[in-house]
């Protein structure tokens, strides 16, 4: 079974392909016009899924950061295997990473709540 992390953009992530290179990661694949899919050479686990344009409710028209009072232009999500300890790591440390490096707005879905780098 897997879960998601969520980092939403106010502004796009310039860089962010790079910082993911640095990070060890790969762009694998284009999933459509609107996700970039990142993994790790021979590792599955947290596979990161970059969208730069945020999806919106199709009854509401606006999306649960709108909703929530922010104006996010793209998002990732971290998905991870949550009995996997070391991948729970990984995604918990990128998800501080990402957040800080691009002032990023985390979101765990979990607790519907929303929360700056650090004050997790």
């Amino acid at each position: 079974m897997t879960d998601d992390m969520f980092i939403g953009f106010v502004r796009e992530p310039k860089g962010l392909d790079e910082f993911l290179r640095e990070q060890g990661y790969t762009r694998k694949k284009k999933m459509d016009k609107s996700c970039f899919v990142y993994t790790r050479i021979n590792e599955d686990w947290p596979q990161i899924f970059y969208s730069p344009v945020v999806e919106v409710d199709e009854q509401t028209r606006v999306s649960h950061w709108e909703e929530a009072g922010y104006k996010v232009v793209s998002e990732v999500n971290l998905n991870y295997h949550w009995a996997d300890t070391e991948a729970n790591t990984e995604a918990e440390r990128l998800r501080d990473e990402i957040g800080k490096e691009f002032d990023g707005i985390i979101f765990d879905p979990h607790s519907d709540d929303y929360f700056l780098p650090g004050e997790d």
